[in-house]
């Protein structure tokens, strides 16, 4: 029947099914009751239960037979107030403590002190031995603290023993009991935060180490009739993290790792970014968008993410950054966007959209343009991807740049499409099949780049045949592609040649060795995209505790020369079976090695580093860095002032920003940075609408915004109108604030009790105002212009002849 009730329809939410008392010890009269107890946990997860609690009754006669009289078995008060009797017995249905023992021990033969206060402590202190390793504070840098005052729920049955029922956050207090309680409360919060602030505050985790006790005392002298019934200190500052990424065989590899081999503790996937911010690794998944102006608020915490890793891994972005670049580690590449990307005649695109448009419209002629002059200087075939493809899809080899154009333009391509020039005597494996190189790439905190010395060369199973360009199973080794082919994993287990086994077919068949002619390539080219994407990658100076690190996959092929080229670089990286656990073990050395360095500096003040920092962090790294080998270590930029611009549709803004970066020097930061990085701007450019983060810009240096704090003082006209009304200078036009009375009404139905009170006051001054306004206009009768309060652009402005049509306008 439970069951049944579950699935009626009446309930919108998961439902809890519990045994039923059925046999509840009961007052005089054989009506039911529970107990609600105030029970209060302290900041530092201590439980106290105040003395003073209730009883709360039933009016109508308990019946176990009549389980439809919700009257006589349910307690809670808003269903007694339905009923006739509420009251008749005891007024408010409620016996406060003093009364209920009396009760108890003239008809129950039993007393509270002796037999039910002592179960009530045995109970909460149980809650809080369950709830202490989820729930107590571990030793935090941040400053905020949480204590709350819970309503707890017991019944007593027959046999006089107690029982929870359920655990209120927000209780209501009795009336009679309310100034007590409250009263408590605070002088013992206060006692908390005084102790605390003694410490301190801010910085938990560096307290004295006889803290816990000596807080605990003066918390309890404090504590008015509040009674300490669970005093444990909270759990030390052992190290957590969080996997976002359940599906990632790296990021699980990692996190078993963490848990046992470095002694860490998994939060739950679905840990809020708020309470993340206290993990000191954050492994996101790939498709998640890295809540970091959260993760900012707490103390330092590697995430497996590189800012602005998309330099790297969308195609169109790498091609870019990599065109110029004197070493051509990279094919001849040009990004095409197609024609419904560049088209400004949709409805409903803005003008900024418009523009942008436009603006690619003109690029991408330009790249049209090239890709075509490349191709007519030296004919070749050409490969077109996704800008942002993966796992294969949507590839295609084509004979000519015009047949690559086309393709770019058969509706195949949801978003920009790179055309690279295709290497069409790559070299072959016995056998006549083509192959890449992935290698795992490690970029650090630091923007050191290591690679791993374990890589694996990934194999086609059908023969290379220069003139089938439609042959996919011939041209691209991509893994998923292969695994459709009916020969996948004929000539090589996964279609996988390790490194160890490469070298010998590179030495047995090609006349070339793996160490001696390619391994310098890989390491020059990798070097190379470091060097590339320094100046936007390379992390600056910041007050932030985050820091980002990310493994990366990139694929290179071989020509027939002998000459090594990238292809792409991949972010969410597979690791083959075979090499995972050695990969992640090195990762995982390797991170919390800078993890290390980092907090020996003191972690969250990067800017605040010993001048050596870098060089004494790179020893202690490489040296944990296991078959990770380091190619690439710059130290990060020097912190030249920067700004956030947010504002990309103000001129006035754009123009400024444009003299703070050719005049003065500053780096402009990019407009989606978070409100916590923002933080280390000087100058953050607010648009128009947008709501100014205050709390997290706080958290860094000095920074000026283009807002002043309440500044809708001046700049809503009502506000405006009301603070010059009475000036003696009189330099305001006689102004006169009307509601419209939709906003004035108070039937609208779902309206709170302070809503409609709020509408109460706005209607009352609404009239006043009209009744001045008449007035004034028949003093001296004069033409009234009506504008929105917060109206601009001119728009719902009118000019009325009188005050009487300038009220009709209002309605």
């Amino acid at each position: 029947a439970a069951i049944d009730e579950a699935e009626s329809g009446r309930h919108s939410t998961a439902v809890v099914v519990q045994r039923y008392l059925r046999e509840p010890l009961l007052l005089p009269g054989g009506r039911k009751f529970d107990i609600r107890l105030w029970v209060l946990v302290d900041p530092e997860f201590r439980f106290f239960i105040h003395r003073q609690g209730v009883c709360r009754t039933s009016s109508s006669k308990y019946d176990p037979e009549s389980l439809e009289d919700t009257l006589g078995h349910i307690t809670n008060h808003c269903v007694q107030e339905r009923g006739a009797d509420f009251a008749k017995f005891e007024a408010g249905n409620e016996l406060f403590f003093a009364e209920f023992d009396q009760v108890l021990r003239s008809t129950c033969g039993m007393s509270l002190s002796d037999d039910v206060w002592p179960q009530l402590r045995c109970i909460v202190r149980a809650v809080a031995e369950a709830a202490h390793e989820s729930l107590a504070p571990p030793p935090t840098r941040g400053g905020v603290r949480g204590a709350q005052l819970f309503g707890f729920d017991f019944m007593v049955d027959a046999g006089k023993k107690v029982h929870l029922l359920e655990v209120n956050g927000s209780p209501a207090i009795a009336d009679t009991l309310r100034l007590r309680i409250s009263t408590d409360m605070a002088s013992l919060l206060l006692a908390a935060l005084a102790a605390d602030l003694a410490q301190g505050g801010e910085d938990s985790s560096a307290r004295a180490p006889d803290f816990h006790s000596v807080a605990s005392a003066a918390v309890q002298a404090a504590a008015g009739e509040f009674e300490l019934v669970y005093d444990e200190p909270p759990p030390a500052a052992a190290p957590c993290f969080v996997n976002r990424d359940a599906d990632g065989s790296t990021s699980l590899a990692l996190a078993a790792l963490l848990v046992r081999q470095h002694g860490f503790r998994q939060l739950p996937a679905d840990t809020s970014p708020i309470s993340a911010a206290a993990a000191s690794i954050y492994l996101a998944a790939p498709r998640d968008t890295v809540p970091w102006a959260q993760l900012e608020t707490g103390g330092l915490t590697i995430v497996n993410r590189i800012r602005g890793h998309e330099l790297l891994t969308r195609k169109s972005k790498l091609a870019r950054l990599l065109r110029d670049h004197p070493a051509r580690p990279h094919p001849q590449t040009f990004v095409l966007v197609p024609e419904p990307l560049r088209r400004t005649s949709n409805p409903g695109l803005s003008r900024l959209q418009v523009d942008k448009r436009r603006a690619l419209g003109a690029d991408d002629e330009k790249e049209r343009a090239a890709l075509l002059a490349a191709d007519a200087a030296l004919p070749s075939a050409w490969i077109v991807k996704d800008a942002q493809g993966a796992k294969g899809d949507n590839i295609a080899v084509c004979a000519s740049a015009a047949a690559a154009i086309d393709e770019a333009e058969s509706g195949r391509h949801s978003t920009a499409v790179v055309v690279q020039r295709y290497l069409r005597e790559p070299l072959l494996l016995p056998g006549g099949r083509k192959f890449d190189i992935r290698l795992w790439v490690l970029v650090d905190p630091e923007f050191r780049f290591f690679i791993h010395r374990q890589g694996v060369c990934r194999t086609s199973s059908s023969k290379y045949d220069p003139e089938s360009l439609e042959d996919t199973l011939g041209h691209i080794t991509n893994h998923c592609v292969q695994e459709r082919g009916a020969d996948f994993a004929k000539f090589e287990a996964g279609n996988e040649l390790f490194f160890a086994e490469f070298d010998q077919v590179l030495r047995s068949t090609c006349g070339m060795s793996l160490s001696d002619d390619v391994w310098p390539q890989l390491r020059c080219i990798v070097r190379a995209v470091a060097e590339a994407a320094h100046e936007s990658l390379a992390p600056p100076p910041t007050r932030g505790g985050v820091r980002g690190a990310q493994l990366f996959g990139f694929d290179f092929m071989v020509d027939a020369g002998k000459k090594v080229h990238l292809l792409e670089v991949n972010g969410s990286p597979a690791i083959a079976d075979t090499l995972r656990l050695r990969i992640s073990t090195d990762m995982a050395s390797l991170l919390l090695a800078a993890l290390a360095a980092d907090l020996a500096q003191g972690g969250e003040d990067s800017s605040a580093r010993a001048p050596d920092f870098h060089s004494v962090a790179s020893a202690a790294v490489q040296a944990a860095a296991g078959e990770f080998e380091l190619v690439y270590d710059e130290p990060p930029p020097a912190a030249a002032p920067c700004f956030v611009n947010r504002d990309a549709d103000g001129s006035t803004s754009l123009a400024l920003a444009a003299l703070l970066v050719r005049q003065h020097g500053f780096r402009q930061l990019p407009a989606d940075t978070s409100p916590i990085s923002a933080a280390a701007a000087s100058i953050y450019l607010a648009a128009p609408r947008d709501t100014v983060p205050w709390a997290q810009l706080e958290t860094g240096g000095l920074t000026i915004v283009n807002r002043i704090r309440g500044h809708e003082l001046l700049t809503r006209k009502s506000k405006l109108a009301r603070l010059l009304r009475d000036h003696p200078a009189r330099p305001h036009p006689q102004t006169f604030v009307l509601v419209p009375e939709p906003l004035r009404r108070t039937s609208n139905p779902g309206l709170s009790r302070l809503q409609v009170d709020k509408r109460r006051a706005l209607g009352a001054d609404d009239e006043k105002e009209r009744a001045a306004l008449l007035a004034a206009d028949a003093a001296l009768p004069s033409a009234w212009i009506v504008k929105d309060a917060q109206g601009a652009k001119g728009d719902n402005i009118a000019v009325c002849a009188s005050a009487a049509a300038a009220i009709d306008e209002a309605e």
